[in-house]
């Protein structure tokens, strides 16, 4: 009697509820991609170029292109060091009051801008997500005095921590004085998706995942905010975790993103 007794507390001290260990939820994070022009890896989303009351304000360009194909009037950059090969370009003459915005939409905890940089001109950035107040700003004052023209894959916003949902990121090119030229060069938006699994309610799902390298940022000499800064910038594209994203530096080429 007493050995049937002591089996039955150790049943229910096992199968009991209250000794009952919930299981984790799974974390599988990845880096995704969305290019100036072909858009979204993986939703196909691309990205919207408002140019207000003013139309053909951006233009698309690949290396090579002229303005008589539509693209824009900056030549001399170099394809091979941009993303997908393409990239959106404005210019703002000195004065010029109206604003040119990129409006991104993706879902994810973290987003991440690159652009190139025309170091003849200054590039004057605002960054706002989901209509609030401002987000961020990058300024890189111009270098008209010759050397290198072009910067690439520059990280020039960043944010993280954000909520696991829709997000809708705003980035408006203006001219910061009544004396200056400025320029925008868009290249690419890279942003990590966490795709929260609870186990209990995926059977035989997996644990391991694909790591892929994501974009190398350009080290230039140009300013950044507080939260422009590369080392905030995710490690791999994918990996599964239960606590958060990487926050080391940026290893690699964007070209191994897809």
């Amino acid at each position: 009697m007493r050995l049937l007794t002591a089996l039955h507390l150790s049943f229910l001290t096992i199968f009991s509820p209250c000794f009952i260990t919930p299981l984790p939820v799974v974390a599988t994070l990845s880096n995704r991609t969305i290019d100036d022009k072909l858009g979204d890896s993986v939703t196909g989303e691309v990205p919207q170029f408002d140019a207000g009351s003013r139309s053909n304000q951006w233009s698309t360009n690949t290396e090579g292109c002229s303005p008589s194909d539509g693209c824009g009037t900056i030549d001399g950059v170099d394809g091979g060091q941009v993303f997908k090969g393409t990239w959106h370009s404005v210019m703002l003459e000195a004065g010029d009051p109206q604003p040119q915005n990129v409006t991104v939409i993706f879902s994810g905890i973290a987003v991440y801008v690159f652009n190139l940089l025309l170091l003849e001109t200054t590039t004057n950035l605002t960054f706002t997500i989901d209509n609030g107040d401002f987000t961020g700003q990058y300024l890189q004052e111009a270098h008209p005095d010759g050397g290198e023209r072009y910067q690439y894959n520059v990280p020039v916003f960043s944010q993280t921590h954000l909520s696991n949902s829709p997000h809708t990121l705003i980035i408006r090119a203006e001219t910061p004085s009544t004396d200056t030229t400025t320029s925008c060069l868009f290249d690419y938006v890279v942003y990590t998706f966490d795709d929260e699994q609870d186990p209990t309610s995926s059977p035989g799902l997996s644990t391991s995942a694909t790591n892929t390298a994501s974009p190398t940022s350009s080290s230039g000499n140009g300013p950044t905010s507080s939260i422009t800064k590369s080392s905030n910038l995710p490690s791999e594209s994918s990996s599964t975790s239960s606590l958060g994203p990487s926050s080391s530096a940026l290893p690699n080429s964007p070209s191994n993103i897809p």
